[in-house]
């Protein structure tokens, strides 16, 4: 752990020099899919570059790779760190366009062979209906694993979001997924699906909760590894009087059914695997440009598959800027 430790102090005196900005509330860091589909609070953001960078430190209690089916059940930690920046425009009256650019890093102590490093190329264009608001967003995701090179993935997703009743927000998207294996050619695949969010804000817009559905129809070279995937989620958020300023509790749970459509050669069945998410964490403002967050969240990855039946729990402490 001091290895890790010495780096994360390092780091955030670099940070606290070079990155001023407003507070971030932060996020996993590891985490390559898009972000969260929370509303924002308007339909006018700040135009203009952006930059957020994002350093902490997690204890992770068993080391794995889902995307390969790689579990160590070993514990380790790691050191955090991501940086993004892009910007945002205004077409038209009307119409927005946001382009960005990210990378994350997650460095373990022990287990440098799961040091995973996502870069993502991002794009969104919106456009306001009035009562609501349409857009479509892009991205491409590069991740390598130790060194080398893992998996590309591109990601198309049509949207349409808006208050649907007082206090009472949706957003519905359709989704197009193209992933593809560097070394397991085998697990190529494409993905269609969709989902939708409902949020219901409550405390003068202090406090919400959201629940949500998705659907992932995914096929890929190897019939094995085709399934049908259901999700449902929910969450809860609460800001609440910090000082002169605000903090930010949030939790989470998310419950997904993968119904795999072909035998799985290993144990002569289809597989099926049921995976449980929660997550719990607070987001404290340290000053105007820089926030503290503290996070646990623990999956159960339950699977008639035994190499990939396991739990795990992952404790982040990150320190994040936004300019």
């Amino acid at each position: 752990m001091s290895y890790v430790v010495r780096s994360f102090a390092a780091s955030c005196g670099l940070a606290l020099a070079i990155f001023p900005g407003q507070t971030l509330l932060a996020q996993q860091v590891q985490n390559s899919q898009p972000a969260n589909n929370e509303p924002r609070s308007d339909n006018d953001p700040s135009k203009g570059f952006f930059a957020e960078v994002d350093l902490g430190v997690r204890y992770d209690s068993a080391v794995a790779i889902n995307q390969l089916d790689v579990v160590t059940r070993e514990e380790d930690e790691a050191l955090l760190a991501r940086v993004r920046i892009g910007y945002e425009a205004t077409l038209t009256e009307d119409t927005e366009l946001t382009v960005s650019y990210g990378l994350t890093q997650t460095t373990y102590e022990e287990f440098s062979e799961f040091d995973l490093q996502t870069h993502t190329l991002a794009a969104q264009a919106s456009h306001d209906l009035g009562g609501a608001r349409a857009g479509v967003s892009y991205r491409y995701i590069y991740a390598r694993l130790d060194g080398d090179g893992l998996l590309n993935i591109h990601r198309v997703a049509p949207y349409v979001s808006g208050f649907v009743a007082k206090g009472i927000y949706m957003r519905g998207e359709l989704l197009y997924r193209d992933s593809d294996f560097v070394d397991q050619v085998e697990r190529d695949n494409e993905a269609l699906g969709g989902g939708v969010d409902l949020y219901w804000f409550t405390d003068k817009n202090k406090r919400y909760i959201s629940v949500g559905y998705d659907y992932r129809a995914v096929d890929a070279v190897d019939d094995q590894f085709d399934f049908n995937g259901h999700a449902v989620q929910v969450r809860f958020s609460q800001k609440f009087p910090l000082g002169s300023d605000e903090a930010q509790l949030r939790a989470g749970y998310r419950y997904q059914l993968r119904d795999h459509t072909s035998i799985t050669p290993q144990i002569g069945v289809e597989r099926e695997d049921n995976r449980h998410r929660a997550s719990v964490g607070v987001e404290f403002p340290l000053n105007d440009w820089l926030g503290l967050t503290a996070r646990y969240s623990y999956f159960d990855f339950g699977s008639n598959l035994e190499t990939v039946d396991y739990s795990q729990s992952l404790v982040d402490l990150t320190l994040a800027s936004r300019f």
